[in-house]
Parts: structure tokens; sequence; C-alpha cells
């Protein structure tokens, strides 16, 4: 299995300090499941190496060589697919419900 493009406590580091961002797909995937940029990041600073699925190519611009590594968790009893990428900033690229099988902690 290839691991984590990122290094998980770089995003997590970058997230603690500020900086970081949320596009519209995830703050609009979070309130769908009536959470907001609060449990973003409190579920994003509770990952583990773990929780890591997988790594790709981002949807957004093939090509460009920007990778996003996707982790599967669980948070306050909701299964929680999210993307996250990391350049000057961490960027989580999308969180919504992980309608998947199973994988991942809990929080």
């Amino acid at each position: 299995m290839v691991g984590p493009t990122y290094a998980l406590g770089e995003i997590k580091a970058k997230i603690a300090s500020g900086s970081w961002f949320v596009t519209g797909t995830a703050l609009a995937g979070a309130a769908e499941l009536e959470f907001d940029a609060v449990d973003i990041q409190a579920c994003v600073l509770a990952l583990s190496e773990d929780d890591f699925y997988k790594t790709m190519p981002a949807n957004s611009r093939p090509g460009s060589g920007l990778m996003q590594d996707v982790y599967k968790t669980n948070y306050l009893g909701t299964p929680i697919y999210l993307k996250v990428q990391e350049n000057r900033h961490a960027v989580v690229i999308s969180f919504k419900e992980d309608l998947s099988p199973k994988k991942g902690g809990s929080l």
C-alpha cells in the first residue's frame, strides 16, 4: 500500500496554528451532517496514521501533479471520508459521510 503524500503531522500542525482552508464543498458536506468548520478542524486534528485510506491525484486539476490524501474515520459516531492537501497551508478538500464499508478509528 502506498502511504500518504503529505505528512499527517504537518497537516495537523498547520491546522492547529490556523494555517488552513476549507473548500465550499467540504463545508457543504459537513453542513449536511450538521457539522461546521470547528468540527472539521477537530476531526482532522484527531486523525491517526491508521485512518489513512489512499492518496490520489487532484480531481480539479488533473495532470498538475497535485495529490490529495484520503482518510476515513469516525467523528461523533458518524463515519467520515475526508480529503486533505498541503501547500503553504493545509486544505480540507472534502468532508462527507463515508458510505463505503467501515474503516477507521473513533472519536
